[in-house]
């Protein structure tokens, strides 16, 4: 269950990039801690929170650098839109110094060489201009039209351009910030004094271009300060985090040395105990952390077991098959699980496993009575069936070598 959880809790990150598995999450250490309640040793139980307390502090970490990173984003993109803002002030500025008012009777447009002081001819001179161009237009590809008249101290240009509400004769001002303005067939059709104060309304819009340009930059400017003074500012319960490892690592050493007295031939009082006889069936201690790890949980979970239930059998390590149904026999079933684990060539065997290395049957002590969960592997022609029910073998492999029959697994 425990290895589930850690499988699960990575795959729940998103994270499938990466080969290297993460200490386990919150869900896991719940198992990992009914796992050490079951052994009855206090270290494990140890181990578990101090576990918990890393994992919790880990978690904290990464979403402290998690929101540096975003801080840093956040500068870089502030720093890129004050830089463009900035840029656009000059033109636009310069263009509304430049511009030459055209409200009411100071009204004046050129159109196609023609001075109109009306709004009504110049519109109808501007229609007269834009209309055939949409009409002959193709609608495939843009088409310019160079320069159509002035208007407000700015000369204007025209374009057909396609659309997908069809070909629009697009007006844009030269040397002007200001937003292009496009008619459609619609629009010319019958021409109006409309026309040019769309045109009109377009260059007296740059006065509010410059101040929202204006604002954009006090507001971008206050968002770059406050995640300036924020960037680079160090995770404030690093000390925790490493207090929290030390006690973890030193909780780890001493479940280490209780598996692994050191002997003092000296002090006849510490001489080194006999090690007991179900004892040397598990095999020497793993070298490796983690099947390190697996062995000492499965010899405390013996020790506290034996003690529990008085078993004195020296040489059988949970004595007799406990009674079905009880506690007993539960903590009976869970040891068996680990034992097998801890004894198997991988570390990481299931008990229905089928493989043709038999050094699994070698390694596994006799810990009590026959068990369902523990069958004794058979062997056929070098295949190795260790589950029982003859699982993961084919029908040929099973009957070729005319042996006993095992239960059907399909």
């Amino acid at each position: 269950m425990e290895r589930k959880a850690r499988f699960i809790g990575q795959v729940m990150k998103g994270r499938l990039d990466s080969r290297e598995v993460e200490d386990v999450g919150d869900a896991a250490l719940s198992y990992n801690e009914v796992k050490a309640l079951a052994s009855g040793n206090p270290l494990l139980l140890e181990r578990a929170e101090a576990d918990a307390t890393v994992a919790g502090l880990e978690r904290l970490r990464r979403a402290h650098d998690r929101g540096q990173s975003m801080l840093r984003h956040k500068v870089t993109s502030t720093e890129r839109g004050l830089s463009e803002l900035h840029t656009s002030l000059v033109p636009l500025q310069a263009a509304i110094n430049r511009r030459v008012p055209t409200k009411g009777e100071a009204f004046a447009a050129t159109i196609n060489g023609t001075r109109h002081t009306e709004r009504a001819a110049a519109a109808t001179a501007l229609a007269a201009r834009l209309a055939p161009e949409i009409a002959n237009s193709r609608g495939y590809y843009r088409h310019e039209l160079g320069e159509l008249g002035a208007l407000g101290g700015f000369t204007a240009t025209a374009a057909v351009v396609p659309s997908q509400q069809g070909p629009q004769a697009v007006v844009t001002f030269t040397d002007c910030p200001a937003r292009p303005v496009a008619f459609t067939a619609a629009d010319l059709r019958q021409p109006g004094p409309g026309l040019l104060i769309r045109l009109e309304n377009t260059l007296t819009g740059l006065d509010r271009t410059l101040t929202e340009t204006h604002a954009s930059i006090n507001t971008l400017t206050l968002e770059h300060d406050r995640a300036q003074a924020r960037l680079g500012a160090p995770f404030d319960r690093m000390d925790q985090l490493l207090t929290a490892r030390a006690k973890r690592e030193e909780i780890t050493e001493r479940m280490t040395a209780d598996q692994n007295p050191s002997p003092t031939a000296a002090d006849p009082e510490h001489a080194p105990t006999p090690v007991a006889g179900w004892r040397t069936t598990l095999g020497p201690r793993p070298q490796q952390p983690a099947p390190a790890q697996q062995w000492d949980v499965t010899v405390s979970m013996v020790d506290a077991y034996r003690s529990t239930y008085a078993i004195t059998d020296p040489a059988q390590a949970l004595g007799p098959e406990p009674a079905p149904g009880t506690e007993q026999a539960a903590a009976h079933r869970a040891i068996n699980r680990e034992w097998v684990r801890a004894t198997s060539p991988s570390r990481n065997v299931p008990t229905n496993r089928v493989a043709a290395d038999t050094t699994l049957a070698a390694s596994s002590p006799p810990l009590g009575s026959h068990r369902a969960d523990l069958v004794p592997p058979v062997a056929y022609d070098g295949i190795t069936d260790d589950s029982g029910y003859g699982y993961q073998q084919s029908y040929t492999d099973r009957h070729r070598a005319g042996g006993p029959n095992l239960k059907a697994g399909y």
